[in-house]
């Protein structure tokens, strides 16, 4: 089983309930979820937390008839950690639920090479050359469980794979590139802010499509909107 996780709550202090929003007549949280059910490659999974604030996320969850896990709020290592035990999920893919620019062919590609080699992990994040948003991160959960199991440093708790990252050279592991040598770290894909939020809908509105054209494609679009903006 080739599971999704998708890290998400209602209560984020820049911008409360924005999984909720909507981006071209959208919400947010059901865009991110339509993408990954598009051909049944990975079985999406919310985690969110047990309050009564992400009660919301329940009802998606229902509506899209995929399952939901509800754990701890701050110890989001243990979170995933216990749906993915719940869940008996081989490998999974972590999912930001405030990044609708998902590539689902980049998880795709990263799931196989994966499945078909001795890595601990995939990432597009080590170096990091593809925009904010459009993050690759996929774990053998064994492994994923095994190493966050040892943690109780509370910085890996909440930032759940930023411990590999601070010690790259202990693990197997293969990052995806840009090709080309492009590097586009410095651009912005996720909605932290409602200022976020109104520029990706500015894009929507130059291109219904957006989310499916390619990377290039959409960092054009995006730097048509972000220089009007400035």
């Amino acid at each position: 089983m080739i599971a999704a996780i998708i890290l998400v709550r209602l209560d984020s202090k820049r911008f409360p309930h924005k999984a909720l929003a909507k981006l071209g007549g959208v919400r947010l949280i059901e865009s991110i979820i339509q993408t990954l059910l598009e051909d049944k490659f990975f079985i999406p999974i919310i985690a969110t937390t047990n309050r009564l604030v992400d009660e919301p996320l329940v009802e998606v969850a229902n509506f899209f008839n995929i399952d939901i896990f509800r754990g701890d709020l701050e110890n989001i290592s243990r979170r995933v950690i216990d749906c993915l035990k719940v869940h008996n999920i081989k490998y999974f893919a972590r999912i930001n639920g405030d990044s609708p620019f998902i590539r689902l062919d980049l998880l795709k590609e990263g799931a196989a090479i994966l499945e078909k080699n001795n890595y601990d992990f995939v990432t597009n994040l080590y170096p990091r050359s593809f925009p904010y948003g459009m993050s690759v991160e996929i774990f053998k959960s064994d492994f994923f469980i095994e190493s966050m199991d040892k943690i109780s440093d509370p910085r890996y708790m909440e930032n759940i794979t930023s411990y590999f990252y601070d010690n790259i050279s202990k693990f197997k592991y293969k990052n995806i590139s840009m090709e080309n040598g492009k590097n586009y770290q410095n651009i912005r894909l996720t909605v932290d802010t409602t200022d976020d939020l109104d520029l990706i809908q500015r894009m929507i509105n130059l291109d219904k499509f957006i989310f499916k054209r390619d990377v290039e494609e959409i960092v054009s679009i995006y730097e048509k909107v972000n220089n009007k903006l400035k």
